[in-house]
């Protein structure tokens, strides 16, 4: 969860609580290289393209949010949702 730490920073400006930071955690770990699903293609090309690492994990969750996907990554929008 170390990495879920540093990236907390940039999502939001009040400290974490441990279970978001665990479930930030999760939310990376969907989101990692697992082949070239459809939401690590689009992460990845926003993050070349320069957008900052929140755009990165919301446009990730978006696309993972689909069909496809199913509902594995409601945690991760309700999570984002309440950041704001």
């Amino acid at each position: 969860p170390w990495l879920a730490a540093m990236l907390w920073s940039r999502l939001c400006d009040r400290p974490p609580k441990p279970q978001e930071l665990r479930l930030l955690n999760g939310a990376m770990i969907i989101l990692a290289d697992h082949d070239l699903a459809s939401a690590t293609l689009l992460a990845r090309m926003a993050a070349r393209a320069g957008v900052n690492a929140r755009g990165v994990i919301r446009l990730g969750a978006d696309v993972g949010s689909g069909p496809v996907k199913g509902a594995a990554s409601l945690a991760i929008e309700s999570f984002l949702r309440n950041l704001e």
